[in-house]
Parts: structure tokens; C-alpha cells; sequence
């Protein structure tokens, strides 16, 4: 959860920083309007990506082992420390934060459902302007706009007023509002969150401002129009209105000199700077690609050799058995079932002790009363194949199958290092977590999470 918290805050504040250098000033908010959302939802969805990359085996996979190549055993975990129990205490200041900006949020719309049944209503073309017997600065919910009743009467209120809050209904802004107050209902903790809000308002009021100056409004009457309507009243948190804290950079972009086609070609750069961020923090998974048609005929065809040979009989060349278990390696479960039988090889005999040395009952053999050279014996086409090397069968009790495999001769690694098996016993019984056990080389035994 926390990894995921990381990298979703790494990819919406790269994408808000890409924002802030190069696109707010550019000429196209309609563009903007979608990215400043959509950057919200890339930051949702790419450490939700899985990204799956078909890989061959590696030369050390053991070619017949046909049951799962690693498992999670579990063991009791003895009692949790303070320290070990904070991430899941911390859910409840969470839901308890969400629970308040939930009531906020149903205040802020029960407010403005109140304020659009109380006011008088005049119906405007598609409009429905509210008038309210208060100073209020010009604001607008959907498809209702609010108006100061007595400058409305009077009117004193300039036309360009009426254009930059049709703007606001007609290309429906209170719907990226409602989305951002959800968003800010469900992350509170996250302070991008609420950077990417103010984005969003300031780029509706570009767009409005667009919206009056392509109908004729000449440019410094309009600025002057907008500094005699901004109030300093606090405007309903649901609705676009004429604010001050906006109005010099609103300004400043009604200068900018309209180059589209230098922002297009800002735009064009998010193509690698997303690419970047679903390579860097979405997840991997590797899948072993499975054995080719000609592969699999060339294992039967080795197979079906050493299956109908007389098992008093064999006669063994190393290179093809080491040929048979690089295919057989390849294969997936469901290839294994419908291939040939992988061959019962008998072990290998015994190398020959020179004359002259005996072993006692100890085993270990006896010096020879003279030195003599042993004659040299060619291996070059003996597989000292001994059968297949599979551990043995899961045991829940995670001690008790490290035991199991020490007697086969298992060796036991945590990283690059070897451990003996009641080493390995000790880390598991103080480990608090649940370690894992990876028998796909076995014998060699990965251990992880001690």
C-alpha cells in the first residue's frame, strides 16, 4: 500500500510539474482541461500496470521439477510490536478525516441546492439566472448563475460578465468540480491533490476568458471589467467565480501571444514522459517462454529413444540427455503432459577404485602399500545422470521442511550467502514475517523475507 502511495505521488507530481513549466501558459485549455484529469488518472492506473516480458528459462532451472518453482510457507507469527501495528492504526485518523470532508462536501451541496431554491429564479435561454438579495460575486452551479439582485435590477452588471459565466455553464466546469471534491473527499491527506484543484479552477477561467474575448470584448476593457467585479467575499467552494487571487496570471495569458503550433509541440513530449513513467513504476513480471512445435518434436523424438531401449541395456550419450533436459525445460506443465515421458535413467556407476586400495567399514579406503598410476578411464560420452532432483513434498510446518530438505542435501541461500540448515531454523523462528522458500534450483533452496 505505502509503495503504491509513492509511486502514484511520483507520477501526478511529474505530470503536474510537466503542467506548471509547460502548459499553463500555453494557448490550448481545452487540451489542459483533459490532461490536469487525465494526469490524475495516470497516476491511479500506472503502479496498477503489470507489464509482462516473456523471458527463456535460465540455464540453472531444474528441467523436472513439475509442481509450483516457489511457495510461501507459513508459520505462526508470535504477537505484533507497537511498531508493527501502526500502518493498520493509521486507518483510522484516515477514515475518520474522510468521514469530515464527506460532511463538508454534503454541507457545501446542501448549501447550494438551498441558496438555488431560495433565490428568484429567472429563466435565460438555456440559463437560469439565481438572484440573491446579498452582495455575492458572480458565480455559477451547472446551468444556474448567481447575480447581486440589486446591480442585476439596475443593470449595471457589463455584458462580458454574463459571456465569461455562460462560459462556465455551457462547457459544464461544475462537473470537474464535483470530480475534484470527490477526490479530495477520498485522498485529504494528499497535498497534490489540492495543488491539482487550484490548477483546474484557474484553467476554467482561462477558458472562460477565452470564451469573452472570441466573441469581440476588446482586451484591457475586459480586465478592466473583471478588477470593478472581484470581491473579496469567500465564493461557494462548488461554484466558478471571479476571485482576485487569480486575476494577474489570468491577465498575463490574455497577452500570450497565440503560437499553437510551439505548444502542440509541448504537448508531443508527453508521449516519452508517460512512456517513462509506465516503464519506471508500473510492475514487472517475467514469463518463460514456452517450447517451440520443433522443440517439443525433438524432445519426443529423444525421449521415445531412451524409452524403448532395454533398461539392462542403455546405451547413454550425456550430450543428448543434457539436450533432453534443456527442452524438457522449456516446456510448461501443459506441454509436459502431452510430451513424451521424460526417460528413468538409472544412476551412474560407480567410479572404479585402482587395485591395491580397500576400504574398511568406515568407508573410507586404505592406503596403498605401493603408488600406482590408476588407468585413465574416458567419461566423454558417460552421463553420470543420477535422476531427477526434486525436493521433497510441501510440509506446513516450515522447520520441519527445512529439515526434510537438509536431509536431501539442500543448500541454503539468503542472497548471495550460504547457510546451514539450523541457521536457517533460528532466522525463521525469530523472523516476524512469513518467510518464502524458492526450491526452483533445488538443491540450492532460496530463502527470503528473514
Amino acid at each position: 500500500m505505502w509503495a503504491y502511495l509513492i509511486h502514484s505521488s511520483i507520477c501526478l507530481l511529474v505530470l503536474l510539474t510537466f503542467y506548471a513549466l509547460l502548459l499553463e501558459k500555453a494557448p490550448l485549455h481545452r487540451f489542459n482541461r483533459f490532461f490536469l484529469l487525465g494526469a490524475i488518472l495516470l497516476s491511479i492506473i500506472i503502479p496498477l500496470v503489470t507489464i509482462t516480458e516473456i523471458v527463456p528459462p535460465g540455464p540453472q532451472e531444474n528441467p523436472l521439477l513439475d509442481t509450483a518453482l516457489s511457495q510461501t510457507v507459513s508459520k505462526a507469527v508470535p504477537e505484533r510490536t507497537w511498531e508493527q501495528r501502526l500502518p493498520d492504526l493509521l486507518w483510522i485518523p484516515y477514515l475518520l478525516g474522510t468521514v469530515l470532508f464527506a460532511l463538508k462536501f454534503l454541507w457545501n451541496l446542501a448549501t447550494m441546492l438551498y441558496t438555488i431554491k431560495s433565490g428568484h429564479k429567472l429563466p435565460f435561454r438555456k440559463f437560469t439566472h439565481v438572484l440573491l438579495p446579498r452582495q455575492v460575486a458572480p458565480h455559477t452551479f451547472f446551468r444556474y448563475i448567481f447575480f447581486d439582485q440589486q446591480r442585476y435590477r439596475s443593470k449595471t452588471i457589463p455584458k462580458e460578465i454574463f459571456w465569461h459565466e455562460e462560459a462556465h455553464a455551457l462547457q459544464k466546469h461544475s462537473v470537474d468540480i464535483l470530480l475534484m471534491e470527490v477526490l479530495q473527499l477520498l485522498f485529504w491527506f494528499h497535498p497534490l491533490i489540492y495543488i491539482t484543484k487550484r490548477f483546474v479552477r484557474l484553467n476554467h477561467e482561462f477558458l472562460a476568458d477565452r470564451a469573452v474575448l472570441d466573441k469581440g470584448a476588446d482586451t484591457s476593457i475586459y480586465q478592466e471589467i473583471l478588477l470593478a467585479c472581484v470581491s473579496n467575499a469567500k465564493e461557494p467552494s462548488l461554484a466558478n467565480a471571479i476571485t482576485f487571487s487569480s486575476i494577474k496570471k489570468r491577465f498575463k495569458i490574455m497577452k500570450t501571444a497565440n503560437n499553437k503550433k510551439t505548444s502542440w509541440l509541448r504537448c508531443l513530449l508527453l508521449l516519452p514522459l508517460t512512456a517513462v513513467l509506465f516503464i519506471s513504476f508500473s510492475n514487472k513480471q517475467l514469463v518463460h517462454q514456452p517450447a517451440s512445435p520443433a522443440q517439443i518434436s525433438e524432445y519426443n523424438t529423444l525421449a521415445k529413444k531412451y524409452n524403448g531401449q532395454d533398461p539392462k541395456n542403455l546405451h547413454i550419450l550425456k550430450k543428448e540427455v543434457d539436450r533432453m533436459q534443456y527442452l524438457y525445460a522449456l516446456m510448461t506443465t501443459e506441454q509436459r503432459e502431452a510430451a513424451e515421458t521424460f526417460p528413468q535413467l538409472p544412476p551412474a556407476p560407480e567410479a572404479p577404485v585402482p587395485p591395491g586400495i580397500a576400504k574398511d567399514p568406515s568407508g573410507i579406503p586404505s592406503a596403498p602399500p605401493a603408488p600406482t598410476a590408476p588407468k585413465r578411464i574416458s567419461t566423454e560420452n558417460v552421463h553420470r545422470f543420477i535422476g531427477p532432483i526434486i525436493p521433497p513434498k510441501p510440509n506446513p510446518d516450515p522447520l520441519e521442511y527445512i529439515r526434510e530438505m537438509a536431509e536431501k542435501g539442500a543448500i541454503f541461500q539468503i542472497g548471495p550467502h550460504t547457510y546451514k540448515a539450523e541457521e536457517v531454523i533460528e532466522l525463521f523462528k525469530k523472523s516476524t514475517n512469513a518467510p518464502t522458500i524458492d526450491v526452483s534450483n533445488f538443491p540450492r533452496v532460496q530463502i527470503g523475507g528473514c
